[in-house]
């Protein structure tokens, strides 16, 4: 394509986007922007004495494109022509333009540079409307093509009668033509003061509109115009400029002072009734407080008489408590001792409080790990923990008690010297009286292999020659005397006293020698015993299991009446071994179950009622615990469970 060609190509876009912008913005078609506005809106827009336009609203345009670097010419006309104009496209701005709804379809509006009011005007003497509502049935003026009339519409109950400007409206009004006129606040005091009627028609209530009030373009036209006049209304905003031309057109009114003070009023009212609510909520939450108080502090002293009267009981209960006590708190300093404690340990400072326990008496009793352990949450204990007080041994029950809560330790503990010796006492009895129940089947048991003995040495001289014979004599009378010896040392084993000491014990060690012992019973009565997993070890002292299960094997023999079965079993149990006892007697009735461990209760005739109650305090000792279970006719079973040990594996075997 040649040169020529581009160029008439460009010039043809060229002058097509110079014409799209000319029909978009047709103020920029022409050499000055057309102006029109209302001839007759004093003090906004109207035309002077030498028929020149004038008003606040004339002033702010003339502002307006000095800003914009713009061209004017200004035309005043009628307000419904003007508006044609403007919507016909025969003139760019619309001057003083109340926005509305309506309007909004026809016009793109500017920043709002003035907020209109439009109000009610009586006459002075009129003190019936005193707001929109009383409008109600009277006739009222209004300009034609006013704002007004786009809310005045929806109340056809108010009679309107139309002028061609708001000074005709006010005339009429003076002239009690009509009882009211609707318009803009401005105009209205405007013509007031030209027609001298300021003493004779008044403003009342509130405005029922107010609205912004700026210039407008034709709706989609001019957009380039519209930001131009947007930007100088903000720089006459921000200059300062706007509120001179507002204090040079409008001063200050009556109405304004009058709203001014309403609202000063308003505010001070309002503040007033703030400041007296909070001081009233203040006063009444003070005394409420106050109350709070109050009642808190009858309640604290209430509580703190109550904890003195509970202080007091419980000096006084400590005091007589036959137990020992002892606290500590985080520190270790003792903070409480009773005189049991003191008494118990022969000790004759009473001014232990409040000293260290380390640098006391005290640390030669009680074992520093246990206390350790106290101090770091573990609530432990000690049974029978000997101790020397003034030469002489003593046994002490320890409980050393944790209170995290305040990492305070309480020691409770009792001398318990004389119940071991007491305990002892009825175990040595029980072991005599089963003893001598032993005794019987031993005396029977021996008779047996002292006559075989007796029978051999009456023939052996008759058959003294004879080698065979004298070796077979040999033999079983050395078999008879073992048997023999063996009875006499399983029953010396467990009638002669030993040292009470936990170790690790294995059950079938402990029971075996005891079902020895008992075989001629067992015998007697056609019993048999079968024994089931006592490989199992467990954490005791051997001599006192023996005294436990020596005394429910002869509670098994004495339930079975004639022919039976006794089963000792064992198995793990968690961290313990689990051993039952059970045989197939009379059973026991349910009404005795929960005191057949209690000291002297017994259901026999000739029952002491110390064995059962022993074998619970024993197990007890050893760490462990004992129930029961029993159905009449059917049989008890008596379980046990104790600490577990080091296990070991034994056959199963039926014996007798």
């Amino acid at each position: 394509m040649s040169k020529k060609g581009v160029r008439v190509i460009f010039g043809i876009i060229l002058f097509i986007a110079s014409f799209l912008v000319l029909a978009a913005n047709p103020a920029l078609a022409r050499e000055k922007v057309i102006v029109v506005g209302d001839n007759d809106y004093p003090p906004l827009c109207y035309l002077d004495g030498n028929n020149n336009p004038a008003g606040f609203d004339v002033d702010l345009i003339v502002a307006v494109a000095r800003k914009a670097g713009i061209d004017i010419e200004i035309k005043l006309l009628p307000w419904a022509e003007a508006r044609k104009m403007v919507e016909d496209g025969k003139a760019d701005v619309l001057l003083g333009v109340n926005y509305t709804r309506t309007r909004a379809k026809l016009y793109d509006f500017t920043e709002a540079y003035l907020e209109n009011r439009q109000v009610i005007f009586v006459r002075s003497d009129n003190y019936v409307v005193k707001s929109f509502d009383d409008l109600r049935n009277l006739k009222v003026g209004v300009q034609r093509a006013d704002v007004a009339l786009d809310f005045i519409g929806d109340y056809p109950d108010i009679t309107l009668e139309y002028f061609e400007n708001q000074q005709q409206a006010l005339k009429a009004l003076g002239q009690n033509e009509v009882d009211a006129v609707i318009g803009n606040y401005y105009t209205g005091l405007y013509w007031l003061q030209k027609l001298n009627l300021e003493n004779k028609i008044k403003v009342v209530g509130i405005p029922l509109s107010i609205t912004r009030y700026g210039l407008g373009v034709k709706k989609g036209q001019n957009q380039e115009l519209l930001k131009k006049l947007n930007g100088a209304i903000v720089k006459l905003k921000t200059t300062g400029e706007l509120d001179s031309l507002k204090t040079k057109w409008f001063g200050e009114s009556p109405y304004e002072k009058r709203l001014y003070f309403n609202r000063i009023r308003t505010y001070v009212i309002v503040g007033i009734f703030i400041f007296t609510t909070i001081l009233l909520f203040i006063l009444w939450l003070n005394r409420l407080l106050q109350q709070k108080v109050e009642r808190a502090t009858y309640e604290l002293n209430l509580a703190y008489r109550e904890l003195a009267a509970q202080k007091d009981l419980m000096d006084k209960m400590l005091e007589h408590e036959l137990n020992g006590i002892i606290t500590l708190d985080e520190n270790r300093i003792i903070k409480r001792i009773n005189n049991s404690a003191l008494r118990i340990l022969g000790i004759t400072d009473k001014q232990l409080e409040g000293k260290h326990f380390s640098f006391t008496p005290l640390k030669d009793y009680f074992p520093e790990p246990f206390l350790e352990r106290a101090y770091r949450g573990q609530t432990c204990s000690l049974n029978e923990y000997r101790v020397v007080v003034e030469g002489q041994t003593k046994f002490l029950s320890i409980n050393f008690i944790s209170i995290p809560s305040i990492r305070a330790v309480l020691i409770n503990f009792r001398d318990v010297t004389e119940e071991k010796k007491s305990l002892e006492l009825m175990i040595n009895r029980d072991k005599l009286i089963t003893v001598g129940q032993l005794v019987a089947g031993f005396v029977h048991e021996i008779k047996n292999p002292l006559f075989t003995v007796k029978s051999y040495l009456e023939l052996l001289p008759l058959k003294a020659n004879d080698p065979a014979f004298r070796e077979e004599v040999i033999n079983i009378l050395k078999n008879e005397l073992d048997n023999v010896q063996k009875l006499i040392n399983d029953l010396l084993n467990y009638a002669r006293p030993q040292n009470s000491k936990k170790e690790i014990v294995v059950l079938e060690e402990v029971i075996a020698p005891l079902l020895n012992l008992l075989e001629p019973q067992f015998i007697a009565k056609q019993i048999t015993v079968f024994k089931e997993n006592l490989g199992f070890a467990v954490y005791a002292d051997p001599m006192q299991l023996r005294h436990v299960f020596m005394n429910l094997l002869l509670n098994a023999i004495d339930a079975i009446q004639d022919k039976g079965e006794i089963k000792i079993k064992a198995a793990e149990y968690g961290d313990k071994i689990k051993i039952e006892v059970q045989d197939t007697g009379i059973g026991i009735p349910p009404q005795y179950l929960n005191q057949i461990f209690n000291l002297f209760f017994t259901s026999k005739k000739d029952g002491n009622g110390i064995g059962l109650a022993i074998c619970q305090k024993l197990i007890q000792e050893n760490g462990g615990s004992i129930l029961v279970d029993s159905t009449p006719g059917a049989g008890t079973t008596f379980t046990i469970f104790l600490p577990k040990g080091v296990p070991l594996t034994v056959q199963d075997e039926k014996v007798g």
